[in-house]
């Protein structure tokens, strides 16, 4: 009977993903606007996604995976330099970046807390001042990929669409895998999960791992729309800011949270797109009232009403 029970919630979690994607793939025939918006809620509801993951299961809060979207966005750059196609330079930027998750792991999980948040701060930084003075992706003046000016919006969108689809269907199976116990067990208590047989290091490894990825092709995709990229652009602190509103404002950990709280994010960002220099300012005031007002988000709230658990 448990059985049952447990095959159809998994099926009806395919339900609510199948109409969600149907949802998101007709929206684009409304206009060219509409497809812009909802780009930019894709753009941010994955790279939310990967990082809301990494914080709220794994126990790893960092400042600075704009460091993986900076290095998704310039790997198409440099290998389109070089002479790569699209997709060969999107895959490879993507390996490249989990070999430096890989390498980056040791030293930066020997930090914890507020110095692990600082410390990926830190190196994000670094990576946006040495872009900065290098002659070779244009340095701070920055660099045009020229391919993505011949993509349409709409294939970029239904590309971020497929990359959305296909994120949501690894963290869902991820969190009910036997890999997704040890990760929720490490967040929740490091020296309980050692104690009960995890093996922490490797976990958190992998979730990084996961995550580093996840935003090297987000940053990859991302910059197909743009088709330009700067280092301030790339490695910006903003990214953060993002992703903290959108985990925050919409449910941390919840694969409808992000998406939701992007469309708020992206409806906040061209609502404040004439006040630039108060735009920050309004986002953090926004995600302050929410840490007091709805800590879990708003998804969870509604989530709750229509009986959709974890980690829908």
């Amino acid at each position: 009977m448990k059985a049952n029970f447990v095959g159809a919630r998994i099926n009806c979690d395919y339900c609510y993903m199948i109409i969600m994607t149907v949802l998101l793939a007709l929206l684009p025939l409304s206009g060219r606007s509409t497809t812009a918006f909802m780009t930019l809620v894709l753009v941010y509801t994955i790279s939310g996604l990967a990082w809301g993951f990494l914080a709220e299961y794994a126990g790893i809060v960092s400042l600075g995976q704009q460091l993986f979207i900076g290095l998704g966005m310039y790997g198409l750059i440099i290998f389109g330099k070089l002479g790569l196609s699209l997709a060969p330079a999107v895959a490879l930027t993507a390996l490249l970046n989990v070999a430096l998750a890989a390498a980056l792991a040791p030293p930066i999980f020997k930090l914890r807390g507020v110095y692990l948040a600082i410390g990926t701060w830190i190196l994000a930084s670094i990576f946006e001042v040495s872009f900065a003075y290098w002659q070779y992706v244009g340095a701070a003046t920055g660099a045009t990929y020229l391919p993505a000016l011949i993509i349409g919006q709409r294939t970029v969108y239904y590309l971020l669409l497929a990359l959305e689809v296909g994120v949501s269907l690894i963290l869902y199976h991820l969190y009910n895998s036997k890999l997704g116990l040890g990760i929720k067990a490490t967040g929740a208590n490091e020296a309980v999960a050692r104690e009960r047989g995890v093996n922490v290091p490797l976990v958190k490894l992998i979730v990084f791992m996961i995550s580093a990825v996840i935003s090297s092709l987000v940053g990859s995709l991302y910059l197909l729309y743009t088709a330009y990229v700067t280092p301030e652009m790339a490695f910006t602190v903003s990214w953060i800011i993002a992703l903290i509103f959108v985990n925050l404002i919409g449910g941390r950990g919840r694969i409808f949270g992000a998406l939701l709280g992007s469309i708020i994010f992206t409806a906040v960002v061209y609502a404040t797109s004439g006040i630039a220099g108060f735009s920050l300012l309004i986002e953090g005031l926004i995600v302050l009232a929410a840490w007091f007002l709805i800590y879990n988000g708003i998804w969870p709230l509604i989530a709750r009403k229509i009986e959709v658990r974890p980690p829908l």
